[in-house]
């Protein structure tokens, strides 16, 4: 990779990639397509059109005041603090820097950085309330749910109460 070139360990190309992602979701849920877009929402990775089409979005429904001035983004957002965020991204600027011992990592939003020093901390604030697994993230938490869905969801599993199923006993 490139940014490997750059002196990077893999972790950090893979938290700016993550980094870049997340940025990416943000846009997607803050904004809708600007006067003018085609209205068709693009891949995160290939810059693709997804399936999905929006119709008739030519405007905005919610104002968004604060646009990102550098060429060719355009990107605006509601709140001035996500602009500038947004803007950090332009100017490489990571101004939330870990200080744990050892650790060389720097974030742009102070909210990455708080959830970064749980990795060092192994502070597992979401809690699973039918198993007891606990998590970091409230999307991991969300996604350790639907294991339990699956279980309960399938008839194997509802015949043996609840139980899930082993291999057929021999016959005899």
């Amino acid at each position: 990779m490139e940014q490997e070139a750059e002196g990077l360990s893999q972790w950090q190309v893979a938290q700016q990639q993550l980094e870049e992602d997340a940025d990416k979701l943000m846009s997607i849920l803050d904004m809708s397509p600007f006067p003018g877009s085609s209205g068709v929402h693009t891949s995160w990775n290939h810059g693709l059109p997804v399936i999905q089409h929006v119709p008739q979005c030519t405007e905005s429904p919610v104002s968004r005041p604060y646009h990102c001035q550098y060429e060719n983004c355009g990107k605006a957002y509601t709140k001035h603090s996500h602009l500038v965020s947004h803007q950090r991204k332009h100017t490489g600027e990571r101004p939330y820097k870990c200080t744990w011992e050892g650790c060389t990592w720097s974030f742009f939003r102070s909210d990455e950085l708080g959830r970064h020093m749980r990795i060092h901390t192994r502070y597992r604030p979401y809690r699973c309330d039918q198993c007891g697994r606990q998590f970091m993230r409230s999307d991991h938490l969300r996604q350790h749910h639907r294991t339990h869905l699956q279980v309960l969801g399938s008839s194997d599993a509802q015949a043996s109460n609840g139980q899930i199923p082993g291999p057929p006993a021999p016959g005899l």
